[in-house]
């Protein structure tokens, strides 16, 4: 499957991967983009035009995806409230 991803973004359409018409369609279609406001790992350039880019204060890198439904401080997960807004706004 990795494989197929690299292949796919390298822009080989042939065999299986025929059916991948368009490289690059994912910059043309909304993004949800959430970085983690205490992590090591700084900010990626080129985030695509229609992205949505929130920034988490007080999340690492794996708390993004895997945060606990209830925080410590007893508010819900912000990553996953955001990407609720997030998909909610694609209606």
């Amino acid at each position: 499957m990795v494989t197929d991803i690299a292949a796919g973004y390298g822009g080989v359409r042939s065999g299986d991967r025929a059916a991948l018409r368009y490289d690059g369609m994912s910059r043309l279609k909304p993004n949800f983009v959430a970085w983690a406001g205490d992590s090591p790992v700084p900010p990626a350039t080129g985030t695509p035009a229609l992205a949505t880019v929130v920034t988490l204060p007080g999340y690492n890198h794996v708390d993004t995806i895997r945060a606990a439904l209830t925080q410590n401080d007893g508010q819900p997960d912000h990553s996953a409230w955001q990407l609720a807004l997030f998909l909610r706004s694609l209606r």
